[in-house]
């Protein structure tokens, strides 16, 4: 039985392979900026307005909370954003995902660590303030609509905007 999960688990990494490669586009900091900051405002965030990115390139190994060097450089695009677009002084909420393979409490647990990874990574590479991250993880609740739930994809951050309190 053992040996059948590992072969499952090592065959679904293998095509998520293709699927990671496909989405090998870091999502450049001007987009981010687009989608955190829509056009036609004043580039401020409203009181009220609670803005999110999905970062598709920030991705895991199967079965890991390490960041690929992919998703270290989506990170970076993240930051420098961050830093451009004046947002310093809201609180931004990092949310970890998993794909669904494991049981509900180990993809939490996991999705956890996946958000502290990414926060850490901000925090110690690009001296992001600590208080102003929130890691946050979501195991398997929130998959992308577009592709299956074992999928590599789904094993990603994404980030919100929270609005001022």
């Amino acid at each position: 039985m053992r040996n059948a999960v590992c072969l499952l688990a090592g065959l679904l990494a293998l095509s998520g392979a293709a699927e990671l490669r496909a989405q090998e586009r870091i999502v450049p900091k001007e987009e981010i900026l687009q989608q955190l900051l829509p056009l036609g405002q004043s580039r401020a965030i409203s009181a009220q307005q609670r803005t999110s990115v999905n970062l598709p390139t920030v991705t895991f190994e199967f079965n890991s909370a390490t960041l690929t060097e992919q998703g270290k450089r989506q990170l970076d695009e993240l930051a420098a954003a961050l830093a451009e677009g004046r947002l310093s002084e809201r609180t931004v909420q990092i949310k970890g995902h998993t794909d669904s393979i494991g049981s509900d409490g180990y993809n939490m647990a996991l999705s956890d660590r996946r958000a502290a990874a990414a926060r850490s990574y901000l925090v110690e590479v690009h001296q992001l303030g600590p208080e102003q991250l929130e890691a946050i993880g979501y195991g398997e609740t929130e998959p992308l609509p577009d592709r299956p739930t074992t999928a590599a994809g789904q094993r990603r951050v994404e980030v919100v905007i929270n609005p001022m309190p």
